[in-house]
């Protein structure tokens, strides 16, 4: 299993590296948070993806932070048609 550290690194970097750790995140992440994921992608909404890493915690932290995000995301209206940022928490 890659670290978080790994691949929220490849993801700032962008390109193929990007392309490849957006894979493999998918498959670490907590199921619930692959339709925010998927958006994040589509719309290329990095920053809101990077905000998620936790550095100094614990991989669960970082899965808690992508579950905030995307219900944060579900409830604003989200799946949308159009690019939004994902609100705040």
């Amino acid at each position: 299993m890659v670290p978080y550290s790994i691949l929220f690194d490849d993801i700032r970097r962008g390109g193929v590296s990007r392309r490849d750790a957006l894979t493999e995140l998918r498959r670490r992440s907590p199921e619930a948070s692959l339709d925010w994921l998927k958006h994040i992608e589509r719309w290329g909404l990095w920053a809101d993806l990077l905000k998620c890493y936790v550095p100094n915690g614990p991989d669960d932290d970082t899965d808690v932070r992508l579950l905030k995000c995307t219900l944060a995301w579900l409830n604003a209206g989200g799946p949308f048609d159009e690019p939004r940022v994902t609100p705040k928490l």
